[in-house]
């Protein structure tokens, strides 16, 4: 579990890989702060950050968290991230020692992103995302498709790297993006045609697209898109109207309609949608701040 502050990350649970933060693999129970993740422009070496109440710049400003199955990304206000723990598929966005090395302490991701301002993150299993101000999406880690482009059999992407997606730079148009262990989610206000490697799921509002290399065609409809969130396999997508659909991108049904599952309904006495999340169960978040469960 996560929790997040302006200027400080909370984590516990099973701490395999070094994924929590903590410079071990211990099993942490309670929420515990986690050290070194101040921002590398206010301190010169890793250090704790200090008490919540510490006087801190923008700069140092968490605004999102990212976890992968065994790694953390850590996204701040200025456009940074740190990331940590296991390496193995070079999902951390830097090279280890002997490259499969896990990393204990957060340090920053550079190399093509060092200059550049970052405003979005996801991570899975295998694989991590960015996306930049200027609307350029960067992955890294292990792929079958799902980073954009193509890498030989069993290499692994150990730096960002950008993704020939041709989208505006003038305007933030990249709403959101996310991903599952097999596919990555760009959610986008430009209508974007579907290629070799992008799959364009919708027209509406948004349109959210697929990143994976499969020669199969998608003809699925989820009009007006508020967000999209991953989890098990799935996308969550909440939609203008208050629904949550599921669409499931690693099954082998090839009917793409098939794939797609309304499980909240915005018509209900309980309220629309808002948000939600999908792991072993489908959490809902209604306009009235009540939570659902959903089995999947």
């Amino acid at each position: 579990m996560c929790i997040q502050t302006p200027t400080a990350i909370y984590m516990n649970g099973f701490g395999a890989n070094g994924k929590l933060g903590f410079e071990n693999e211990e099993t942490v129970f309670t929420p515990k702060r986690v050290p070194s993740l101040s921002h590398p422009a206010s301190q010169s070496s890793f250090g704790a950050l200090g008490s919540d109440t510490a006087e801190s710049s923008d700069a140092d400003k968490v605004v999102k968290v990212a976890l992968g199955q065994n790694h953390t990304l850590i996204l701040y206000k200025s456009g940074c991230i740190k990331s940590f723990g296991s390496n193995k598929f070079g999902q951390l966005g830097y090279e280890s020692d002997n490259k499969s090395d896990s990393k204990f302490i957060p340090a920053t991701v550079s190399g093509p992103l060092k200059k550049l301002h970052v405003v979005d993150i996801a991570a899975s299993k295998f694989h991590s995302v960015a996306v930049t101000d200027k609307n350029f999406l960067y992955t890294w880690g292990c792929s079958t498709g799902q980073l954009g482009y193509v890498l030989a059999k069993d290499t692994p992407q150990y730096t960002p790297r950008k993704v020939g997606l041709k989208l505006p730079s003038s305007s933030s148009c990249v709403v959101g993006v996310s991903c599952t262990n097999f596919a990555t989610a760009v959610v986008v206000e430009t209508p974007v045609e579907s290629t070799s490697n992008f799959l364009a799921v919708q027209a509406g509002r948004y349109t959210m697209l697929l990143v994976f290399v499969r020669d199969e065609e998608v003809k699925v409809n989820i009009k007006n898109i508020v967000s999209v969130t991953a989890g098990s396999g799935y996308f969550a997508v909440v939609v203008e109207d208050g629904d949550v659909c599921l669409v499931d991108v690693e099954c082998v049904e090839k009917d793409w309609k098939k794939r797609v599952k309304k499980v909240w309904s915005g018509k209900r006495r309980e309220g629309r949608a808002v948000g939600c999340t999908v792991g072993t169960k489908v959490l809902v978040l209604t306009q009235d701040g009540d939570v659902y469960e959903i089995d999947l």
